[in-house]
């Protein structure tokens, strides 16, 4: 199963119907295990292309792919009621960066979600899981942004907090890995997180 997840703003040729959002935050359809955002979000068959060829195996527990589940609404969990307020009360830039960060955490979501489900399925601790570099670089920036903040960690249990470490420093060096071979890639998909992960990843890139 593939991840996409094109760049905001970019503009590419419509995928056909049954392989776009609907409009008004349908369900996604599922095309040959693809996910695709649609509503300006959509992927050339070309982007598709390059973007298969830079996915990244990274090799999960269960317990693990939980924790990808877990992440995937770090950023609105994190801001408790203030989210609410954001979509009635802020500007139109914040709701667009708001939307953006709703839209995205839902595919995450969704994403791991039926990765866990398929391993519970099968009776399956572990397995191969392949990540677009997109959804590699949103996945760890939420997992750094959690191992950031005090009240995150406190919430954590000694056991909680060694799993999402050792997460965090998996997709560290998996990114690492697609970084040497595709730096101008990666650091694209970097630009689109949070200023403050946009330098931890940066700084932990040139250690790796």
């Amino acid at each position: 199963m593939t991840f996409y997840l094109s760049n905001a703003g970019e503009m590419a040729p419509a995928a056909p119907r049954r392989a776009r959002l609907h409009e008004r935050g349908g369900p996604l359809k599922k095309d040959r295990g693809t996910f695709v955002l649609g509503r300006g979000w959509t992927v050339s068959a070309k982007r598709k292309q390059s973007i298969g060829a830079n996915s990244q195996a990274l090799r999960l527990s269960l317990t693990e792919v939980n924790d990808l589940v877990k992440l995937s609404r770090y950023y609105e969990n994190s801001m408790g009621f203030s989210r609410y307020l954001v979509r009635v009360a802020s500007g139109s830039v914040m709701r667009a960066r708001f939307k953006f960060v709703s839209d995205e955490s839902r595919i995450l979501e969704q994403f791991a979600s039926s990765i866990r489900t398929e391993m519970e399925t099968g009776d399956e601790a572990e397995r191969e899981v392949q990540f677009t570099p997109r959804s590699l670089v949103a996945f760890w920036g939420r997992a750094l942004s959690s191992l950031d903040s005090q009240r995150s960690r406190r919430k954590m249990t000694a056991d909680t907090l060694q799993l999402r470490e050792e997460l965090a420093l998996k997709l560290q060096n998996t990114v690492g890995k697609l970084h040497k071979r595709s730096r101008k890639l990666v650091e694209s998909e970097i630009a689109t997180r949070r200023a403050p992960e946009v330098t931890w990843m940066l700084e932990r890139l040139q250690q790796t």
